[in-house]
């Protein structure tokens, strides 16, 4: 059977049906990926920023009672000291404590570190008297990088990254196995068939094996009604010949007989 071919498609836009569909896959999947990252990165910058600011107040609320206390005393040492100790935490860049007039009593700030203007927690200290009676003694004021927030964000996303491309992988793998298994593997057989008809088995049927595919077994049902309907047509055609074949050696032998009368 002469198998036809269309010259509308290229030899590069015809591929395996796998390939076909991991490359919609991949597109699909990158499409969804740069979606969910444009929310996601928006939310998550908000939650880690967040997150960096409760540690800060956490940072504060800690170190606030000794620093109080060093500050009612006059105790600089003990607040520099204090403030160093604070900014052994990695999330903090810069420490300052201010006496109740505003001045700068205690500073620590890391090398090279970019002080961030919103990244920046206040916390105010007072001292309570025997009587009971707060009075104000200054600022606490902690400080952080968004350096910070983009590290960790980096990370995040660096991670999610890799558990996307392995998820995809996953997926790739196992569509690929069930595209070879449901449909591949269902229509090589039925090429097969269909390359070893020849004109005196045109009429025979193609057996499909076992299929799970509703469309595949759809074609190979197809095909085997046109096989069947193309040896109903032949048989019609060769009864057809044949009483017409009949026909012409009868009317031959009608003329000869007319002949041998005549003469």
């Amino acid at each position: 059977m002469t198998r036809l071919v269309t010259g509308f498609q290229t030899a590069s836009t015809v591929r395996p049906l796998a390939q076909a569909l991991m490359r919609r896959l991949l597109w699909a999947y990158m499409g969804f990926a740069l979606l969910i990252a444009s929310i996601s990165v928006p939310l998550e910058y908000r939650s880690l920023r967040q997150g960096l600011l409760d540690t800060l107040q956490s940072l504060a609320a800690t170190f606030s009672p000794g620093i109080e206390a060093a500050s009612w005393d006059f105790q600089t040492e003990v607040m520099a000291s204090m403030a160093r100790g604070i900014g052994t935490h990695p999330a903090v860049v810069s420490v300052e404590i201010f006496d109740r007039n505003g001045q700068k009593a205690a500073h620590w700030q890391a090398t090279n570190a970019q002080v961030s203007t919103t990244l920046v927690v206040r916390h105010p200290l007072f001292y309570t008297n025997n009587a009971g009676t707060k009075v104000a003694l200054g600022e606490l004021v902690i400080a952080s990088d968004d350096a910070q927030i983009w590290k960790q964000l980096r990370n995040r996303l660096v991670l999610g990254m890799l558990v996307g491309s392995a998820l995809l992988m996953f997926l790739g793998f196992v569509l690929w196995l069930l595209v070879l298994r449901l449909a591949v593997r269902p229509l090589k057989r039925f090429l097969a068939q269909v390359d070893h008809l020849n004109a005196d088995g045109s009429g025979r049927l193609i057996d499909p094996g076992t299929v799970r595919v509703t469309e595949i077994q759809s074609l190979h049902r197809a095909f085997n009604d046109l096989m069947a309907q193309v040896k109903a047509s032949h048989v019609l055609i060769g009864e057809q010949n044949a009483g017409l074949e009949r026909r012409v050696a009868e009317r031959t032998m009608e003329a000869e007989q007319a002949r041998q009368v005549a003469e």
